[in-house]
């Protein structure tokens, strides 16, 4: 490993004569690659270094330059970053994160896309960036703790089916772009991640898996697009005037609602064997069908299900003896129809408006004192 100090008057990075070995010292050295530790600093001058092939480097010091960094192609870096307020930067190429470090952004705004592949990486001050990108198709879990990233464009998570971009960093989306899953179905980001923007978010037209944190909604508009938002472990939804596509809360754990949550196509709640705990004084608001997944496993918790299409609705549960015990409003003005073997309470189910049918005839509940209780009717207002 060696250390290498951008000095001359600037250029290439694989040009030797932009090269030392020590800081200000002469020029000659070999350019950087994978192992050595790369200084751009205050000694270096208010000079340009292009990124023209696609380089590496073990740590990337810019504390002190003046200088532009001009990014025609990748700069990967295999440790540590840290950025300089006093420099400028251009061009296309992306800055990643390959590995373990500590990142100081010293309040320079990237206006580049930062890439943020595997391993643990520590923010040691809030960082805001055009484009965040979490792995690149790699299938091992990246982990981002520390201070916040501010997005003023896109969040991709290009990482495989059997990987997670996690940690306690906040992802904050303030600007106009896409939320990008990649069309990998069980990649997952559990990142806190808030969207508060005067522009326009759009998430994808795929399923995409948010768990574990605490996605928020404060300002903008968003854009759902026919994907379906997935949550197979605890997290915290706070997203009062999104309204999703449609909605899978098959978590074997808590969700836990601090706004109403919208579904304008299919909800779908519990899994086959799962207990499933929906918590928080608000409505799971469904504007189409209702699908309770629960063949042996409880649906339960203090949230309400509210049926409120503006035409008729149904409502079904998987065959078994899975209990649903959530709050079930019907606000409709059609008619909302019962299918499959539903297992309830009779006093949570709630009427204020339209009528409720079960065209098989047939409804086992669960009365106050636990026992079934079988009822059999054609509708009920």
């Amino acid at each position: 490993m060696a250390d290498r100090y951008l000095v001359g008057a600037g250029g290439n990075w694989n040009s030797t004569a932009n090269w030392s070995a020590t800081d200000g010292g002469a020029s000659g050295a070999s350019f950087p690659i994978l192992g050595d530790a790369v200084f751009l600093t205050a000694a270096s001058g208010a000079i340009n270094l292009t990124v023209n092939v696609a380089s590496a480097c073990t740590s990337f010091n810019c504390t002190g330059f003046t200088g532009n960094l001009t990014r025609t192609t990748t700069l990967a870096v295999s440790g540590s970053i840290t950025l300089s307020a006093s420099m400028t930067t251009s061009g296309s190429g992306q800055l990643q994160a390959l590995a373990t470090g500590t990142h100081r952004s010293n309040g320079f705004v990237f206006p580049g896309t930062l890439v943020i592949v595997n391993s643990t990486h520590t923010l040691a001050d809030a960082w805001e960036v055009a484009n965040l990108q979490t792995g690149i198709g790699g299938g091992t879990t990246q982990t981002i703790n520390g201070f916040s990233i501010t997005i003023t464009g896109s969040l991709n998570l290009t990482q495989t089916l059997t990987a997670t971009t996690t940690g306690t960093t906040e992802l904050i989306m303030t600007g106009t772009g896409n939320v990008s899953w990649s069309g990998q179905t069980g990649t997952m980001l559990q990142n806190n991640l808030t969207i508060n923007t005067t522009g326009t978010i759009t998430f994808p037209n795929a399923n995409y898996n948010y768990n574990t944190g605490i996605l928020k909604y404060i300002a903008g508009t968003v854009v759902t697009g026919t994907g379906t938002l997935q949550c197979v472990f605890s997290a915290t939804f706070n997203t009062d005037g999104i309204e999703w596509n449609g909605v899978n809360f098959n978590a074997n754990a808590t969700i836990t609602l601090q706004s109403n949550l919208t579904a304008r196509a299919t909800l779908s709640i519990g899994g086959t064997t799962n207990n499933t705990t929906i918590n928080g004084a608000f409505n799971l608001i469904a504007k189409a069908a209702v699908n309770f997944n629960n063949t042996t496993g409880t649906v339960q918790g203090t949230a309400t299900v509210k049926f409120a299409a503006a035409v008729s609705q149904t409502v079904s549960k998987s065959a078994g003896a899975g209990q649903v015990l959530l709050q079930l409003l019907v606000d409709l003005p059609g008619t909302l129809t019962f299918t499959g073997d539903l297992r309830m309470r009779l006093d949570t189910l709630k009427c204020v408006a339209g009528t409720v049918v079960t065209p098989k005839g047939t409804w086992t509940a669960f009365g106050g004192g636990g026992s079934p209780v079988q009822k059999s009717f054609a509708s009920i207002g």
